[in-house]
């Protein structure tokens, strides 16, 4: 089946706090590579052979990275007006591309395996206006069925009451989805998921795919956090030549050493798997790094820190003697998970 995608990379991300005043949200690293980087390449696998990616906040840099890493698998369109919501955004991205068809949207932020994508689009029937990912577990807007398993409401019940799961917001349509969206936007709506709801009560044929896989929404710090961890347990996330520690797995450092990139760990280090370090990195003496820690490029990580559920960006700084667990730092700014708090 031949179908579009289209990433929804609009959003300003507030709830992320200082994290996306600098960085835009489809550029924040999850163990170490852009979360729209991952999505892109798992649409690739799944076969969608043509992807606009719809801009807003911070365009250009979303718009620079996207053409020079995936210029020949993705257009980037800037959506004017993008404040106006995801649904504004959705219907920009598809008037900028040619021709009707099947589509598969995306926010930026998730992120999904390649298999879960192909699943996806096998279970979208020829008869179906839409068909919803349903995720099994995590947390999310709640998913109902009817009783003959048609998808029954998101986030209400409104033709059934069976709680199936929670939205993964990876949504597959059909032309006539993408009409109730044009005329949604046209009435001021903002919400694909309103409209989605609209086709429901009118009695459209509206399914689901049901998901057991891990996944993962970055919509805010421990959000970000939990996608990392997520990523770093898997066998594939590191690039040859960082410095990448397995989950289960312990390394002490007796003396000095230079590692693969330029990475430079000091004497006393331990690192509790899983951990990724990248080129140019330098962790100080008798730190304590891990577990599901990953270390951009060009960092510096000062002597005697504890670092544990923790992403630094690349070129941050983390001063002698801090401990952090569960936090994100950019900079010398370091923003704490479940506290909102941001000190430097």
């Amino acid at each position: 089946m031949r179908c579009k995608g289209i990433v929804l990379a609009a959003g300003r991300g507030e709830r992320l706090g200082a994290l996306t005043e600098k960085t835009p949200k489809p550029l924040l690293p999850v163990a170490g590579v852009p979360v729209i980087a991952r999505l892109l390449e798992c649409l690739v696998q799944a076969g969608v052979d043509e992807i606009g990616v719809g801009t807003g906040w911070r365009s250009s840099e979303v718009m620079d990275y996207v053409r020079k890493e995936f210029d020949q698998e993705a257009q980037v369109i800037y959506v004017e007006d993008y404040e106006r919501g995801p649904l504004h955004t959705l219907v920009g991205t598809l008037k900028a591309l040619e021709g009707g068809g099947t589509s598969i949207v995306v926010p930026a932020d998730l992120v999904v395996g390649a298999d879960d994508i192909a699943s996806l689009l096998s279970a979208h029937a020829p008869d179906t206006t839409a068909t919803l990912a349903v995720s099994t577990h995590g947390h999310g807007t709640k998913v109902y069925a009817d009783e003959l398993g048609k998808l029954g409401g998101v986030g209400m019940p409104i033709t059934g009451n069976s709680e199936v799961g929670v939205s993964m917001m990876a949504l597959v349509v059909d032309e006539r989805f993408v009409e109730q969206c044009i005329a949604g936007v046209l009435s001021g709506e903002s919400s694909v998921v309103a409209v989605l709801n609209r086709a429901i009560a009118a009695g459209e044929n509206v399914g689901y795919y049901q998901s057991e896989a891990p996944w993962a929404d970055i919509d805010d710090v421990t959000a970000l956090l939990d996608a990392n961890a997520l990523v770093l347990r898997s066998s594939t996330t590191h690039s040859v030549g960082d410095v990448y520690v397995p989950q289960g797995d312990r390394v002490e450092v007796g003396e000095d050493l230079t590692a693969a990139r330029e990475v430079r760990l000091s004497r006393g280090v331990t690192l509790e798997g899983p951990v990724l370090i990248q080129a140019g990195s330098s962790i100080g003496i008798g730190c304590s790094v891990g577990p599901d820690v990953s270390i951009g490029p060009q960092c510096r990580i000062g002597d005697r820190c504890d670092l544990r559920r923790t992403v630094v960006f690349a070129g941050a700084t983390v001063m002698t003697g801090v401990g952090l667990d569960g936090a994100v730092v950019s900079g010398t700014t370091i923003v704490e998970e479940g506290h909102g708090s941001v000190t430097e």
